[in-house]
């Protein structure tokens, strides 16, 4: 459904696509990410959901000094503007679609299924092996930080496993 297109030069940058509420957002986690990537000199981004209407995105880009994303902008317009070497977001299209260009995809989600209020819904794009999930693989995250020659390889594991 989504058009592939792998990206052949990427910037030291991650985009963080927010989730609609901020209420499951955990600043906590949301902070040690912020502080890891500037850190290591990424440029950071945040891109609203169109239905956004919290104030953390404004207070994180203030204490962060980050970018936001033009709301017009898509996912993938933003990923192939844009060129992060990695992603971070909850259950989200926007992480299938970093991982379809070439970009790291990192899942800030603890679990696949989403409880809707009538009616249960599994998500077909299998979040758990396609990217990185913050809480159970950090580790890699670091290594992978830390030797970018792991990048390509990384890559494809994500995309096989």
């Amino acid at each position: 459904m989504y058009p592939v297109k792998n990206l052949p030069k990427l910037e030291k940058r991650v985009i963080i696509f927010l989730r609609q509420d901020h209420d499951n957002i955990v600043e906590e986690t949301l902070s040690e990410i912020l502080t890891l990537f500037l850190k290591k000199d990424y440029k950071i981004f945040l891109k609203k959901h169109p239905a956004y209407q919290g104030s953390l995105a404004d207070e994180l880009v203030t204490k962060y000094n980050l970018e936001i994303v033009d709301l017009e902008e898509d996912a993938g317009g933003a990923i192939l503007n844009l060129r992060p070497f990695f992603t971070v977001g909850w259950m989200s299209t926007a992480l299938c679609e970093s991982l379809l260009h070439g970009v790291v995809p990192i899942s800030l989600s603890e679990k696949e299924e989403i409880n809707w209020t009538d009616q249960h819904a599994w998500i077909i794009y299998p979040i758990k092996k396609r990217t990185f999930s913050w809480k159970e693989e950090k580790e890699r995250i670091f290594e992978l930080l830390e030797d970018f020659n792991l990048y390509t390889k990384t890559l494809s594991e994500l995309r096989t496993r």
